[in-house]
């Protein structure tokens, strides 16, 4: 048995991780899952059934489940008054989240150990396998963790999805408390060995052509090409992340100030997150949903940790940062003047050695497999075998020599 976490940790609201919440439900259905979320979602679930167009299902790659079949599956409604109460406590939603991150609540750990616990005396076991947590987590779930003795591994969407047009979806995850400050990409590189791998590294161009956007081949030329940009900043979709800046202390208004001390601002240019969009009254209507171009304008790509900085990598940008960023901005330059892009070996790395595929992401025997602690060679073994699979694409290619 396994424990899925949905909860709004961020500024979206209760209702706005439906999606999230039907891909947990599909995956739970398929084993031996149970979820913990909102009681905001049993409330509205035949609205967020009912509305839950057809793409996002093939999108999210989850399977259609009917409203009674979800009321027949155990979940923890976590009630609306104690998220309530909480903010009503603090009077601001970025304090409430800052105390949640970082200090236990003894009422919502007895909602969790209540439920859980009936949950494992119902299957006659003694601990659940491991709890997948969607995005940032509050303390109250690493003291479950630990009470329970099961690995937290919190996840969250890369920027190569199904929904954003690539041809497979890749997460962001690890065995660890915390998904963004986390040392775990960094610690596991260090025993990455790319010298003993069966077969040969991908080049940025290959691994485009591979997992990117079909209509973008057409831009592969540009590869090796820089815009007169110096340096384009990726927006952040929300003006501070309260988690991860106590720990990097970083906004993008840090990263416009180092800009102003090295560029002429006119050749700086900015990609506002959609959610800011919206927030001001503009809509994302009015932006370009593929961001080739905005970085292929560029020679730099800065961001505190959106995840299009990924897309950034593979479109061959220098990707700068300013202290902590994503799991894996150790790789980045902090010279915000560097014309040194990413290696091919950091890459390859980041896209078959961290990341995890979403035919793995909720499958029990992979992260069962990943306690034992397989060398970071294994993991990007498994990963790449796996893409070519779901990809029906003949792996003797990774062997091949041409």
């Amino acid at each position: 048995m396994y424990i899925s976490v949905i909860l709004d940790n961020e500024y979206m609201g209760m209702g706005d991780r439906d999606k999230w919440f039907l891909k947990s439900v599909s995956s739970a259905m398929k084993s031996d899952g149970i979820i913990i979320t909102h009681e905001y979602i049993k409330k509205n679930l035949e609205s967020i059934v009912n509305n839950c167009a057809d793409r996002f299902y093939r999108e999210f790659e989850m399977d259609k489940v009917s409203v009674e079949e979800i009321r027949n599956m155990d979940i923890c409604y976590i009630p609306d008054s104690y998220f309530e109460y909480k903010y009503a406590k603090y009077k601001s939603r970025s304090k409430m989240l800052v105390e949640m991150s970082n200090n236990r609540d003894e009422k919502l750990e007895s909602y969790l150990k209540e439920f859980i616990d009936a949950q494992l005396k119902k299957r006659n076991i003694e601990k659940p396998d491991y709890i997948y947590y969607c995005l940032h987590t509050f303390e109250s779930f690493k003291y479950i963790s630990d009470y329970y003795n099961a690995p937290l591994v919190p996840y969250v969407f890369s920027a190569i999805r199904k929904v954003h047009g690539y041809s497979i979806t890749l997460y962001m995850a690890h065995l660890d408390k915390e998904l963004i400050n986390s040392p775990a990409a960094k610690d596991n590189y260090k025993s990455f060995d790319s010298s003993k791998l069966d077969y040969q590294l991908f080049s940025k161009r290959e691994l485009l052509a591979l997992l990117g956007k079909k209509h973008n081949l057409c831009l592969l030329p540009l590869l090796d090409t820089y815009g007169d940009n110096e340096m384009g900043i990726i927006g952040e979709g929300y003006h501070i992340i309260p988690q991860t800046y106590q720990n990097g202390q970083t906004t993008d208004d840090d990263i416009y100030y180092e800009c102003k001390r090295n560029f002429d601002m006119s050749r700086v240019v900015s990609r506002l997150h959609p959610i800011q969009m919206d927030q001001i009254g503009a809509g994302r209507k009015h932006m370009k949903n593929d961001p080739a171009s905005f970085l292929l304008s560029t020679k730099r790509v800065a961001t505190v940790q959106s995840q299009m900085i990924l897309k950034a990598m593979l479109w061959n940008r220098v990707v700068c940062r300013i202290g902590k960023s994503v799991p894996f901005g150790f790789m980045f330059s902090e010279d915000f003047t560097s014309n040194v892009p990413i290696s091919t070996e950091h890459l390859n790395y980041v896209v078959f050695g961290y990341l995890v595929p979403d035919s793995l992401m909720f499958d029990s025997k992979y992260w069962i497999w990943r306690k034992t602690n397989p060398s970071s060679n294994e993991i990007f073994q498994k990963h790449i075998e796996q893409i070519f699979y779901d990809l029906n694409l003949d792996r003797s290619i990774l062997y091949s020599d041409n």
